[in-house]
């Protein structure tokens, strides 16, 4: 059956005997009419100015009452549609006629709703905006906690006086909280792995963005091909979760990419990854371009057991070959990192050691082999409506290292950033800052250690690390860094956005004066949200000097 229909819809499609043409359209254009009757238009249709879209005789009636509910569904009630054939063409003639108006929107609520309503008084009576709002307000309440809620959303259309009365009548109820969280589908995979991977517990409060949370926490292991989480199961002001899980058949992952990165240039990779080797992940990935060479491997252990609690556990040894402007550093790494997830907060603990090579012709620069051992810690509080493209909310994340245990060597690295995002009427308003600082107790650190600034995720005018201190003539980093970026998104094309952003970055080696001689960038960029993220391009440029600039493409938000 499906073999017939891939072949008999061209058919139909190349069979049209008329062309399909409005008349007495005056509140919709010809455009919104023939996408409303399913004839999508591309971009490349726009280009070349207006075209003819073509239908079969038998498709005449079907189309004039698809858009007589259409017009209705937009407050026309009236609307009269004639159909006329003139030889090769098939003309709907419109009569639209007056649209019902509304007279008044009522609104008795013990939560607010009055801006999830978008129909105000006056405005033309639409059933698609009507329904869409009351979807809001059920959103809207599941996001604040409450399930048992009594909404009783109403239009009262008076066809023949064209007038529209809305009223909405809405009780919260009381907040709900999770009775059961029960597990389906699973084969290999331990349920405390997919237990300590969700924000739903028995007995905690009930939010609709602890479910979105956990649908991207249980998506991000990689052992599943699909997640349903299932919390339409209530009584009274209990809910009863079921997640049901499916796992994937293919457990091995080879991956070969060639590209192009702003800072290395050409890039060729090769990496492994076994998804589930008794609930464990082996990755090994090697990567080679002009200036970094890289081999690493890593094995990640879900909900390991230790100090009485389950930690994500990664164990990760690698050896990279950088040239850096100015000196090369050859390091060969191992570390032991355990991170556990809560809801909107975030811990983990690592234990690393690096043997380090750094060789320079600069007198400036110290070489020789540094051998570090260091703790780790980082913590981070996310409130942000979305990880994958946000909105509204704020981040803040703190980063330490301690290399304490070398008497010759001994100094504390610390970062800390913060975001925030707010949205107004499409209009995207985001701010972020880092600042970190490394304080030396004893000896020189590696000047790959020391504060870099440039790229995607800081100063855009310049490529990757490629901003250093500007209190030395030597092209090092700083000790000391303050990085600000303020962008401003808005809509330009349906899911295309325009940016305009300012980064100022002062960094400093010798002084901790981090006010004076910043370096002040702005630059314009444009935004498409996708599936796995905001594809951003940026284009910076230094405000005092335009010919230091950059051009920056990824996958992946600042904010």
């Amino acid at each position: 059956m499906k073999f017939f229909s891939l072949i008999l819809i061209p058919m139909l499609l190349w069979a049209g005997e008329y062309i399909l043409v409005f008349e007495g359209n005056r509140f919709f254009s010809d455009d919104r009419l023939y996408q409303e009757l399913g004839f999508e238009r591309s971009f490349w249709d726009k280009l070349r100015g207006k075209r003819e879209v073509k239908i079969d005789k038998k498709l005449i009636d079907p189309l004039k009452e698809q858009l007589l509910l259409f017009y209705k569904e937009e407050g026309f009630w009236d609307t009269q549609i004639k159909t006329v054939t003139k030889k090769t063409r098939v003309i709907f003639s419109i009569r639209e006629s007056r649209p019902i108006k509304i007279a008044s929107v009522e609104i008795t609520s013990d939560f607010p709703i009055k801006n999830l309503i978008n129909l105000k008084n006056g405005d033309r009576f639409n059933a698609k905006e009507f329904a869409l709002s009351k979807e809001r307000i059920k959103k809207a309440l599941l996001k604040a906690g409450y399930c048992s809620f009594d909404l009783d959303a109403k239009a009262y259309l008076f066809v023949k006086r064209k007038t529209a009365y809305l009223v909405y009548y809405l009780q919260k109820g009381s907040p709900c909280k999770i009775k059961s969280v029960t597990l389906s589908g699973n084969t290999t995979l331990k349920e405390e792995v997919i237990k300590d991977h969700i924000f739903l517990k028995p007995n905690e409060p009930f939010y609709l963005e602890k479910v979105e949370e956990s649908y991207r926490s249980l998506y991000s292991l990689e052992y599943f091909e699909s997640v349903y989480i299932d919390y339409s199961k209530k009584i009274d002001n209990q809910i009863f979760v079921n997640v049901k899980t499916k796992e994937k058949d293919k457990n091995n992952i080879y991956r070969i990419s060639a590209g192009f990165e702003t800072l290395h240039g050409p890039k060729a990779s090769i990496s492994y990854k076994n998804l589930n080797i008794s609930s464990k992940q082996l990755y090994f990935e090697l990567k080679s371009s002009k200036n970094l060479k890289l081999s690493k491997i890593s094995l990640f252990v879900p909900s390991l057991s230790m100090f009485d609690r389950r930690f994500d556990t990664i164990f990760t040894a690698s050896y990279s070959d950088e040239k850096y402007e100015i000196f090369r550093e050859k390091k060969g790494s191992f570390s032991v990192s355990i991170a556990k997830e809560y809801y909107k907060r975030s811990i983990k603990l690592s234990m690393g050691t690096e043997q380090i090579d750094i060789s320079s012709e600069e007198l400036c620069i110290k070489t020789g082999r540094f051998n570090l051992i260091y703790p780790t810690v980082e913590f981070a509080i996310d409130a942000r409506d979305s990880k994958l493209s946000p909105k509204n909310g704020y981040y803040l994340k703190n980063k330490t290292k301690f290399a304490l245990f070398d008497q010759k060597n001994r100094f504390v690295k610390n970062a800390t950033k913060a975001k925030f995002l707010k949205t107004f009427n499409k209009i995207g308003l985001s701010f972020k800052a880092d600042i970190s600082f490394l304080a030396e107790l004893s000896g020189d650190p590696p000047v790959s250690w020391l504060l870099y600034a440039g790229g995607a995720n800081s100063n855009r005018a310049y490529s990757y690390n490629r901003l250093t201190a500007t209190d030395t003539a030597c092209k090092i980093g700083g000790k000391i860094l303050l990085d600000t970026s303020l962008e401003a998104d808005f809509p330009l094309y349906e899911k295309i956005k325009g940016a305009l952003f300012w980064d100022r970055t002062a960094i400093k080696n010798r002084s901790y004066d981090i006010l004076s001689k910043a370096v002040n960038s702005a630059g314009i960029g444009l935004r498409y949200d996708t599936v796995i993220g905001e594809l951003r391009a940026d284009f910076g440029f230094r405000m005092d000097e335009f010919s230091q600039n950059a051009f920056h493409i990824y996958l992946g938000g600042v904010f």
